[in-house]
């Protein structure tokens, strides 16, 4: 209703080939602040009445996120909308700050994965963190909007619907204890 306070994290440590926020993930376009800062626009962003507040690419910030957070914890959801590829003791140490998962899950193939990111071990590295994630049990609060769990994201890349599906297949698994959203803007 009101909007996602939407705090973007500049550096992504995933590096897509194909990412849509190239002008923060790579460009690093933007300030540097103290982690009170931090905490300061978690609380206006709740004082303009965000519905939420959604950190970007927090992944290689988490230390900083959780000083902000122990700082200044705001009552509206906290979501954390990450590339996937994710350390489970760091979500361990973030679990009781973060109300809502958005994580991608963007490649089963190894060999996609090495292509667009380097990283030969996206798969398995992301879909532990992500089994982790659906455990934070689903609520649902006013205007049937999140409060607490796991919603996964894929996007379907050209000519990889194979790959696709395989994801598909592995989601089943913990479809009971998450959401999935299919994206296609290619």
């Amino acid at each position: 209703k009101n909007g996602s306070g939407t705090v973007f994290f500049c550096g992504c440590s995933l590096q897509c080939a194909f990412c849509q926020n190239y002008e923060l993930s790579r460009n690093l376009r933007g300030k540097i602040i103290s982690t009170k800062e931090l905490a300061d626009i978690f609380k206006r962003l709740e004082d303009l009445g965000a519905s939420n507040i959604n950190l970007v690419s927090p992944t290689h910030y988490s230390n900083k996120i959780l000083d902000a957070l122990s700082i200044y914890k705001p009552s509206i959801p906290i979501v954390y909308n990450t590339h996937g590829y994710e350390n489970i003791d760091v979500l361990r140490a973030l679990d009781g700050f973060i109300d809502v998962y958005l994580p991608d899950v963007k490649f089963f193939s190894s060999s996609l994965s090495k292509r667009y990111t380097g990283k030969v071990n996206y798969f398995e590295v992301a879909s532990k963190a992500i089994e982790f994630m659906a455990n934070k049990p689903v609520v649902f609060g006013e205007y049937g909007l999140l409060k607490k769990g796991t919603i996964v994201r894929h996007l379907v890349l050209p000519q990889c619907t194979l790959d696709s599906k395989k994801i598909l297949d592995w989601f089943s698994t913990i479809k009971d204890k998450a959401y999935i959203n299919l994206m296609s803007q290619y």
